[in-house]
């Protein structure tokens, strides 16, 4: 499965990023590479589920 991000997407995580940041310094970098380890997740799983 392929994921694609939308750049409407995309600023939402600039956002998100930004607004870790502001908590403390290190946790917007935390939040992008959680955030990225879902996508790979969901790009190698999605799908596999019965309904």
């Amino acid at each position: 499965m392929k994921v694609r991000v939308l750049e409407s997407a995309r600023e939402d995580l600039r956002e998100g990023y930004r607004f870790y940041e502001q908590q403390q310094e290190g946790i917007g970098d935390h939040f992008l590479d959680m955030l990225s380890a879902d996508i790979d997740s969901l790009a190698l799983y999605g799908g596999i589920h019965a309904t």
